[in-house]
């Protein structure tokens, strides 16, 4: 069985990229899936013998270390010691629904009202504008016992401080061949009663903001915009004081499109949003340059609040 990414923003610039006899090579790979638990923190993700992705049960992590076959990873394929933002060498997503309980603020745009975090938007009091606390929730993993083209694990989340607000996190793991590349495809929903300001991942990768010689592999992150812009932003602190840097609906990802880091001539991880609902945006960490990936809540309490992302790293 082979899997293909679905059409979007970017298969449509890859299909335009990669050859029919690349395709057909790519089309015979006979991947062989599974789960290594390492111990009660860690599952290697593995294909055949060869481990090419790590979870991380305690952060709520998955990172591609060698997100494509037959190629070595950059560095040795190892758990290292503490295991952090400084030591990840590959794509990493963090898969938890983290609640802001206070809603946000609220700022008018185009005549639309939308409810953002008041570090992105205009407080509606000083009291808004105070460090905004963040629930976590608390984690059950289920793990498939399958192996083979496709692999599946699920996070379910529940909150102590709101007994009615339950998260999931769905995962199939795959090779895709047009992207050269394992791909976790992630339905992400939240179902609640009440109109929470929430964020449903968070996007890194090893080598965006270690300035140490042979370390910086990323320079960019460029992202797809609703309005068909793509839009490319450099890696500096000025470049982060920039106007519409802060403003969330101009770092609004477009439904089929993406937001990723570039340029590195051995892996560029990228993360798709297929659809979502409400819309995704995205929020530059200032320290490391991790992507927050936010809600934009509609003033409209009743609205739906899940939607589905996928992240080819």
């Amino acid at each position: 069985m082979m899997w293909i990414m679905k059409t979007t923003t970017l298969s449509r610039l890859l299909q335009s990229l990669v050859s029919q006899g690349h395709m057909d090579l790519r089309a015979q790979r006979q991947p062989d899936l599974s789960f290594q638990h390492r111990d009660e923190r860690f599952v290697w993700v593995c294909d055949g013998e060869t481990k090419v992705g790590l979870i991380d049960r305690k952060e709520a992590t998955l990172e591609w270390i060698a997100p494509h076959p037959g190629r070595a990873a950059p560095r040795p394929v190892e758990i290292p010691e503490p295991y952090h933002a400084p030591s990840y060498q590959g794509g990493r997503i963090i898969s938890q629904w983290w609640i802001n309980p206070s809603g946000g603020g609220r700022k008018i745009v185009g005549g639309a009202g939308w409810r953002v975090p008041p570090k992105m938007g205009e407080a509606e009091s000083g009291a808004d504008r105070e460090a905004l606390p963040k629930w976590k929730p608390q984690m059950e993993w289920e793990f498939s016992d399958e192996r083979g083209a496709a692999i599946h694990f699920r996070i379910v989340e529940t909150f102590h401080q709101d007994a009615e607000a339950r998260g999931e996190h769905h995962f199939t793991l795959y090779y895709d061949p047009l992207a050269d590349s394992y791909v976790a495809e992630v339905d992400a929903t939240l179902h609640t009663t009440k109109p929470y300001f929430v964020e449903f991942c968070n996007f890194y990768t090893g080598g965006v903001y270690d300035s140490r010689p042979g370390m910086k592999r990323y320079r960019y992150t460029i992202w797809t915009h609703p309005d068909g812009r793509f839009i490319r932003w450099p890696h500096n602190p000025v470049g982060y004081m920039t106007p519409g840097m802060n403003d969330p609906l101009e770092r609004s990802v477009a439904d089929g499109g993406f937001i990723g880091y570039f340029s590195d001539p051995y892996s560029n991880p990228v993360l798709e949003v297929l659809e979502s609902n409400p819309k995704t945006a995205c929020a530059t960490c200032c320290n490391i340059y991790d992507e927050h990936l936010i809600h934009l809540l509609p003033d409209d309490p009743d609205a739906p609040r899940e939607g589905p992302f996928q992240s080819p790293l």
